[in-house]
């Protein structure tokens, strides 16, 4: 019965009806359905074809927000609404999970063993090998550990019985990004089927209401990546909570307000975040992220942050105040200016990359990368670059010479505060410091 059930709903990932609250794709662009009915005409063709009300994700799609002929059929931001024949959607390519999966992965989809189970006389018999091939195809997918799924119009998950046959018993990364998916119950339907399941990657999937989690997901998921997947806090919020041993999250590109002590709160084993193009604006936005223990990575490219101060005791130590563990910090395509930034940096203990874009001073002139290196003690990677043990040299006998000059040309008396780093590497390099400070004093006699 289980089997005839199976070979009957395979194959339906198109044939499911369109309905409001569905992602469709016409043309490469996507939208929501908003709407499905007939729209009140004087013209007979139109009143008569059924359209469906589209809000497109491309603001510069649509042609209204939801309106024909001054009445109102659906609600969306102005020139995102637009209507399509129900034709023309039903036409699109939508698919289920299983179908996509066994379509890409199997060397006989399952619609070629329906026709191969023919060649057999007798129904029995024809239905007996084309069920085997099946089992046999659902063994060799059930031996796979990473599934990229991407740009597949994966709407749904398909059949259950199909997911319970153990197609997903290894996989351990997921990829199905980049799919029509806006019900995340059809994402939770998957993956309660991958026990194994480390990494699942489900950007550009738009997801509009999430149930907040009664239980949580009983596989090892600890790699979540969701960017461009939400519009409202509130449901990237209900989503982490079916995920409670996250240990690295990409949320970048979302349109929503974040709450950074709710996010940090939800996710307290975090080693790595990612909030890359988030309209974050302020450095101090993210002291909720201080007090996360163990995170280690901290991607914030392409931001709005124009300063940084990081928090210090009184004694100048960054002690308890947050980001103890930081190592690694992206500050690409921010709009940071002026050494100052560098000194702040300075004062994450455990910093050792660094991915910065054209930062300059105060001048104008673009920052030097030995001052990066001169300033940051513990630094071993400048914008990917590695910094050996010959070029921490040489950059710092630069950021030596550098400071002797600016002694010289501006008698400056508090040289420590503006040269950090300055008594330590007197001592480092101390015959060098002297011998190019007497070199300038002379020359400047002369």
């Amino acid at each position: 019965m289980e089997e005839a059930e199976r070979e009957s709903n395979s194959k339906t990932g198109q044939k499911q009806a369109i309905e409001v609250g569905h992602r469709v794709e016409i043309l490469k662009e996507r939208g929501f359905v908003r709407f499905i009915g007939s729209l009140q005409s004087s013209n007979q063709d139109l009143s008569s074809t059924l359209w469906v009300g589209v809000e497109w994700d491309n603001p510069t799609r649509g042609k209204h927000y939801g309106t024909y002929k001054d009445k109102n059929y659906f609600h969306c931001k102005r020139n995102k609404g637009s209507f399509v024949k129900l034709i023309d959607v039903e036409k699109s390519s939508r698919n289920c999970f299983v179908d996509a999966l066994m379509d890409k992965y199997c060397f006989d989809n399952l619609e070629e063993i329906s026709q191969n189970s023919n060649v057999f006389q007798g129904n029995k018999i024809a239905q007996f090998v084309g069920f085997q091939k099946a089992a046999d195809q659902f063994r060799k997918v059930s031996y796979l550990k990473h599934i990229a799924l991407p740009n597949f119009a994966i709407y749904r998950a398909g059949n259950d019985l199909d997911l319970k046959s153990g197609i997903l018993a290894s996989v351990e990364v997921l990829d199905i990004s980049n799919n029509l998916f806006s019900e995340f119950s059809e994402v939770l339907n998957i993956i309660r089927h991958a026990p194994s399941l480390r990494e699942l990657i489900l950007s550009n999937n738009r997801f509009e209401y999430i149930e907040t989690a009664s239980t949580t997901i009983s596989n090892p998921v600890c790699l979540l990546v969701m960017n461009g997947c939400f519009y409202d806090f509130e449901t990237l919020i209900h989503s982490l909570g079916y995920f409670p041993r996250i240990e690295e999250l990409h949320i970048s590109q979302n349109a929503c307000n974040y709450d950074f002590v709710r996010l940090a709160n939800a996710c307290s084993k975090l080693k790595a975040l990612y909030l890359d193009s988030c309209n974050i604006p302020t450095w101090e936005e993210l002291a909720p992220f201080g007090t996360l223990s163990s995170l280690k990575k901290l991607s914030l490219a392409g931001n709005n942050i124009s300063s940084i101060s990081v928090t210090t005791d009184e004694h100048g130590n960054n002690g308890a105040c947050g980001f103890q563990q930081l190592e690694l910090i992206n500050l690409s395509g921010n709009k940071l200016k002026g050494l100052r930034v560098i000194d702040e940096l300075a004062k994450l203990p455990a910093l050792k990359s660094l991915r910065i874009d054209d930062l300059l001073m105060d001048s104008g002139e673009l920052v030097p990368r030995f001052q990066f290196i001169g300033r940051l003690k513990h630094l071993l990677y400048l914008n990917g670059s590695f910094i050996s043990n010959s070029e921490r040299r040489d950059a710092e006998m630069t950021y030596i010479k550098h400071i002797c000059e600016e002694m010289m040309r501006h008698s400056l008396q508090d040289s420590e505060t503006v040269f950090p780093r300055l008594e330590e590497l007197k001592k480092l390099y101390s015959d060098y410091f002297f011998e190019k400070l007497n070199e300038l004093k002379k020359r400047r006699v002369d």
